[in-house]
């Protein structure tokens, strides 16, 4: 396992509870936070035309398709259900590439947990427009993605507010620029 960085301590303060980012980009999780609870897993998926895959659940506010992982389910198969439900694409036999992930602190009146969200990033081998986008997730869910779009880091960037000012959005065109 190598660890390019160690950086980006980041402290949101919300009502009654601070919230603690800290990014780690790695090709795998660190042995000090290997009995943490993954809650999330992200997929930054690359087309070929250099697009990347957004999805939202309102259309004003986007994210990387992902989600909790369920009870058994590894990162990559998070990942690939995620996929599936929220874009409509099959990525089962794409190869994923774990790069990073953030170690999350919660603190409120009540104490403090802790947990990771992580990043994985892949190709997709096709173009935006070979790709036939579209959710899978219930109907009816108030709280499920109703929308998919294919768009340039340039435009994620202006979708996600605070994406390019964060040490995963540096990784991921520090490795661009290579």
């Amino acid at each position: 396992m190598s660890i390019w960085r160690y950086n980006s301590l980041i402290i949101f303060k919300s009502f009654s509870m601070n919230v603690i980012r800290n990014w780690i980009t790695s090709d795998g999780i660190l042995p000090e936070h290997a009995d943490l609870e993954i809650r999330q897993v992200y997929v930054w998926n690359w087309t070929t035309d250099d697009k990347i895959i957004l999805v939202s659940k309102n259309g004003t506010s986007w994210q990387f398709p992902g989600g909790h992982p369920e009870a058994g389910e590894s990162i990559d198969e998070a990942a690939k259900r995620e996929m599936w439900e929220e874009a409509g694409l099959d990525i089962s036999e794409i190869e994923s590439t774990f790069f990073g992930y953030y170690v999350i602190t919660e603190e409120d009146e009540n104490g403090s947990q802790t947990y990771l969200q992580v990043r994985l990033k892949l190709s997709l081998g096709k173009s935006s427009s070979e790709l036939d986008l579209q959710t899978h997730e219930a109907e009816g869910d108030n709280d499920s993605i109703k929308f998919v779009e294919a768009v340039t880091l340039e435009e994620a960037t202006s979708r996600i507010s605070w994406l390019s000012s964060t040490d995963e959005y540096k990784a991921v065109v520090t490795e661009l620029n290579q």
